[in-house]
């Protein structure tokens, strides 16, 4: 099996090959640390690679193995981390000028829970500056491995583009209004978006403590179960975190949809969305009825509306976060984000307070839309992917605005709290991945993959790759 053949594998398939002798740890690493210095500097995905430490511990996990010493799936699998996500020894920026040079003393939460299992860092991964939605001029842009020039999307871009692009077989994200699902959208990977407190953000660098999320983006619904499985679980440094027994999300993958009943968003959910959105949205749930599944229209919140709810929780609490550091340094943060983070100083606690008010009810009428089905789908994003840098997009003959569309599908979910995760699900008329979204109950993630895998084996749009760079 060549290099580049191992580093188009899926974490599964890449794990299933070393225990079966046909590959080590060393070379599926080897093969990526290979694939980054061909192509990452034209994707800009990194901020840091850490070559000389992936190779050690490849060699040992590769040791390891040899001696009957197995880990588990992420045993010996390279992986990126977005690098607001602690590492001990290693710098953790945030996107930000304002932490270049900090190195953490304690590695998160999550990233330790991963190296336990055997996962072996290759690099710290581009994002927006703080996770808030705007690229640090210091950094510049990750780009699409699709289509070099066209976006990720934000703010886990160079998890995703990491991911697409092969350099790795996973990357970890963290997501307040869409930052996982979004670049996973774009790049046609699955991203996940779990349950409000299944997954601990100790180490996070936060955005919004009553928002944020963190997880994974993988190849296939599999891959990002294996993840989730591996850093999901109760954390005493977390207080936020659940003290449920996390499932084997695996274990219950291939259970299928037959007889389930699977709710479909209304027109008034889909008025926005291109045809390819559409066309593609309309194919996927194709699928699931061929699965077996049974398919309900049903209503949801008015997405639009959710904005301004959103916006305020956000700015809030980020500048609660920030107030300290953007007071002793403002010109360590970007003239975006310190605009935005200026837009609390002027939000009243009552705003705050009305958002919150406004979040529990959208709570009450989401539970409410979900009675009688057991998932609703969706479309991941309205229109996919655009150039770097485009504040409009011609759709359909039409000129649209992208801000306002940015994130509508994904906000309401962070607001809820609900497990959610994106899925390819096909491509538009240009060569771009489109997507769609599975949204479950609360710490109902068995569904939401069970479903995600039935998808799979209807399109098998997880197996396409980006043509290579190079």
């Amino acid at each position: 099996m060549s290099r580049d053949d191992l580093c188009d594998l899926s974490l599964m398939d890449a794990a299933a090959a070393m225990r079966a002798g046909e590959a080590s740890a060393v070379d599926v690493v080897g093969a990526a640390l290979d694939r980054t210095e061909r192509d990452g500097k034209a994707l800009n995905c990194y901020l840091h690679v850490v070559a000389e430490a992936a190779m050690a511990d490849a060699k040992a996990r590769a040791e390891e193995l040899a001696d009957g010493r197995d880990r588990g799936p992420l045993h010996g699998i390279p992986v990126s981390l977005k690098d607001n996500v602690w590492t001990a020894g290693i710098p953790t920026t945030g996107g930000s000028v304002s932490r270049i040079g900090w190195i953490p003393k304690e590695d998160a939460t999550l990233w330790a829970r991963m190296k336990r299992a055997g996962a072996v860092l290759v690099a710290k991964a581009h994002l927006y500056e703080f996770a808030y939605g705007a690229v640090n001029p210091t950094f510049g842009h990750a780009t699409n491995p699709w289509k070099p020039g066209y976006e990720t999307g934000g703010s886990s871009n160079g998890s995703a583009s990491s991911v697409a692009a092969g350099l790795c077989h996973a990357s970890i994200g963290s997501d307040t209004s869409g930052s996982i699902r979004g670049p996973a959208a774009y790049c046609g990977l699955v991203g996940v978006k779990a349950t409000y407190g299944l997954v601990s953000r100790h180490g996070v660098i936060p955005l919004s403590y009553t928002l944020d999320a963190a997880g994974p983006l993988t190849r296939t619904v599999t891959d990002a179960a294996a993840v989730l499985r591996v850093i999901a679980g109760y954390d005493p440094l977390d207080p936020t975190t659940s003290r449920r027994e996390v499932p084997d999300y695996v274990a219950a993958l291939e259970g299928g949809v037959r007889g389930m009943r699977i709710g479909m968003v209304t027109e008034e959910t889909l008025a926005v969305c291109s045809r390819d959105a559409r066309r593609t949205f309309a194919d996927a749930v194709e699928g699931l009825r061929r699965e077996g599944a049974v398919i309900v229209p049903v209503r949801i919140p008015d997405m639009m509306r959710l904005w301004g709810p959103s916006d305020v929780i956000t700015t809030a609490e980020a500048l609660e976060y920030h107030r300290d550091a953007l007071a002793r340094n403002p010109e360590g943060y970007g003239p975006a984000v310190r605009a935005r983070l200026g837009r609390g100083f002027y939000m009243s606690a009552l705003d705050y307070v009305r958002a919150q008010r406004v979040r529990a009810r959208l709570i009450a009428d989401m539970d409410a839309a979900m009675e009688g089905v057991s998932a609703v789908v969706m479309p991941g994003h309205p229109v996919g992917s655009h150039p770097i840098g485009a504040k409009f997009m011609e759709v359909d003959g039409k000129e649209v605005e992208l801000a306002p569309i940015s994130g509508l599908y994904t906000r309401m979910f962070n607001l809820t709290g609900q497990p959610a995760m994106t899925v390819a699900a096909g491509f538009n008329t240009t060569g771009l991945p489109m997507s769609m979204q599975i949204v479950a109950r609360p710490f109902d993630e068995v569904t939401m993959f069970r479903i995600g895998r039935a998808h799979e084996r209807a399109g098998g749009w997880h197996e396409r790759r980006p043509p290579r760079l190079s």
